[in-house]
C-alpha cells in the first residue's frame, strides 16, 4: 500500500471489483481495498518527509450523498471535540435503530440504518477535517473479530510479524497511540464481557490459564486520540465509557422516517399517499431498518404504499413482507438486513446471560405490547423460577429456603427486567409505588415469535 498526498482528484475512481466505483466530490486518490477494508495511507501536508503518515482503514467506502441526523452528530461533536486529548464515547440502542441513509439504495450497506453507519460517517468527517488524523476500524463482536482486525492494523503499521497473542495486541495499541491524533471505532461491542464488563474479576484471574477468554479492554488505546464504541447494550454507559458519554440512538422522527421512505423508494410520495405513508411508518414504529426494507420492497415490486400497508396488516402476508431481505453486495455476510432477524443476536445473548429474562421476553410476545404491568412480569418470573428450582435448593431447611427464595426471586426479577431494558426490549412506561408498567416494540414481539427460540412454560 503506497503513500499519497491529498490532492485534487476526478469525481470518480475505480476501487476494485468488491465495491465498484466510489463517486462524489471528496474522493481521495491512491486507495486500495484488502479483505473488505478500504485502506488509505497518506502524508498530511505537501512535504511528506516532515510528517508521520495518517492511516485510514475504513470498512466501506463513503457515499457522498449521505443525509444524517444533525442533532445526533452535534451531540457526537460535543462529546468528541477535535483535539489531541484522549476521549471516548459510545452509541447504543436497539439493533436497527441507527439512522443514516443514502439517495442511491444500491450503494447502501447492511448497517446503514444502524449505529454502525453513524460511526462510519463520523470517522469520515474527522478524516476530512483533520488530514493528520488516522482512522482505524475494529469489529468488536467477539475476541475472534477483534484480534483479526488488530492483525490487519499491525500489518498496515508494519509491526513485526513474529509477535502473537497479547504481545501483538499490546504492540498495536501502543502503535496507534504513538501516531498522534486518531479515531478508533470499536463496532458492535454487544457482548461487553469480552471487555471485562460483568465479569467476576477473581474468577477471571483464577481461570485465565484454564482457557477463559481474556479481557480485551486493556488493549484499547487510551492516549492521544478518540475511541468511539457502538453497542446494543446500555451497560456500556458507565463502564467502558463515562455515564454521560453515551448517546442513545432512538427511532426516527416522523419527518425523518418520511424522508427515508422517499429516499430509499426513489420517488416522491404523492399527496394522495401521505396518509397511508404516515400509517405505514406508525406500523413500523419508525425503525430505520424496517422503513428502509419496506421502501426497498415497494420500489422493487412497484407496490403502492396503500397496498403494502394492507398486506402488512394481514397476519400471513405480514410475516412474508417483513421477512423480505434485499441483496446487498456491500454488506458484511454475517450481517442480516432482514428486520425480523436483526434482533436475533440480542435475543441469543440474553438467552446465554439470563435465561429467565429470555423466558419473560418470549412470554410477553403473546400479550398486548402496551402498558404491560409489572405484576404480570413477576408472575412469569415466578413460574420460571419454580420450574428451574434445583434439588440443592429443595434439600435446604424449609424456613431458610423460603426466605432465600423470596429474596432471590426479587433480585432475579429485577435483574431480568433491567437486562431487557438495557437491550431496549422493554421501556418503562409509568413508575410509582402502586403501579409500574412497561411497553415493548411491536416488531420486537414479532421478531421473538419468528426467532424460533420460544419454549412453552406452564
Amino acid at each position: 500500500m503506497g503513500e499519497h498526498e491529498v490532492g485534487t482528484t476526478p469525481p470518480s475512481i475505480p476501487t476494485g471489483s468488491a465495491f465498484g466505483r466510489v463517486q462524489g466530490r471528496n474522493v481521495i486518490a491512491g486507495q486500495s481495498i484488502s479483505g473488505g477494508t478500504v485502506n488509505f495511507n497518506f502524508h498530511a501536508g505537501k512535504d511528506p518527509s516532515t510528517r508521520r503518515p495518517a492511516y485510514r482503514l475504513f470498512p466501506f467506502p463513503r457515499n457522498e450523498d449521505v443525509v444524517s441526523r444533525v442533532t445526533l452528530f452535534a451531540e457526537l461533536d460535543q462529546l468528541l471535540p477535535r483535539s489531541g486529548a484522549s476521549q471516548s464515547a459510545a452509541l447504543w440502542g436497539l439493533g436497527g435503530s441507527g439512522y443514516a441513509y443514502y439517495a442511491r439504495l444500491r450503494r447502501s450497506l447492511a448497517d446503514n440504518f444502524r449505529k454502525t453507519q453513524i460511526a462510519l460517517e463520523y470517522a469520515y468527517r474527522r478524516a476530512d477535517e483533520e488530514p493528520a488524523c488516522s482512522v482505524f476500524w475494529v469489529h468488536a463482536e467477539d475476541e475472534t473479530t477483534f484480534v483479526s482486525d488488530y492483525k490487519n492494523i499491525a500489518k498496515n503499521l508494519k509491526i513485526p510479524t513474529n509477535l502473537d497473542g497479547d504481545e501483538l495486541l499490546t504492540a498495536v495499541r501502543d502503535g496507534i497511540e504513538a501516531l498522534g491524533p486518531y479515531v478508533l471505532v470499536l463496532d458492535n461491542a454487544d457482548n461487553l464481557t469480552v471487555f471485562g464488563v460483568g465479569r467476576d474479576r477473581a474468577a477471571g484471574d483464577e481461570n485465565t490459564a484454564g482457557g477463559m477468554a481474556r479481557n480485551l479492554f486493556g488493549f484499547v488505546p487510551r492516549h492521544s486520540g478518540t475511541v468511539l464504541w457502538t453497542s446494543r447494550d446500555k451497560r456500556i454507559c458507565g463502564s467502558l465509557v463515562g455515564a454521560k458519554r453515551a448517546i442513545n440512538v432512538t427511532r426516527m422522527t416522523e419527518s425523518e422516517a418520511m424522508a427515508l421512505l422517499e429516499t430509499v423508494g426513489n420517488k416522491k410520495i404523492d399527496e394522495s399517499e401521505l396518509d397511508n405513508a404516515a400509517q405505514l411508518l406508525a406500523e413500523l414504529e419508525r425503525l430505520p431498518l424496517a422503513v428502509s426494507q419496506a421502501a426497498a420492497y415497494m420500489r422493487r415490486t412497484s407496490t403502492p404504499i396503500g397496498e403494502y400497508l394492507s398486506r402488512l396488516r394481514r397476519p400471513i402476508k405480514r410475516w412474508k413482507v417483513l421477512g423480505e431481505a434485499e441483496f446487498d453486495r456491500h454488506r458484511r455476510q454475517q450481517t442480516s438486513n432482514n428486520v425480523m432477524q436483526t434482533w436475533d443476536i440480542s435475543i441469543e445473548h440474553i438467552q446465554y446471560e439470563n435465561p429467565m429474562a429470555c423466558d419473560i421476553l418470549y412470554s410477553l410476545a403473546f400479550v398486548d405490547n402496551q402498558n404491560i404491568p409489572f405484576e404480570l412480569i413477576a408472575k412469569i418470573a415466578e413460574i420460571v423460577g419454580r420450574l428451574a428450582r434445583n434439588e440443592e435448593a429443595a434439600n435446604a431447611e424449609p424456613a431458610d429456603s423460603r426466605d432465600q427464595d423470596e429474596n432471590q426471586d426479587d433480585d432475579d426479577i429485577l435483574g431480568a427486567i433491567v437486562l431487557l431494558q438495557d437491550f431496549s426490549f422493554l421501556h418503562l412506561r409509568t413508575s410509582g409505588e402502586r403501579y409500574q408498567a412497561y411497553d415493548m416494540h411491536k416488531l420486537v414481539q414479532e421478531a421473538t415469535h419468528s426467532s424460533g427460540y420460544y419454549k412453552s412454560i406452564s
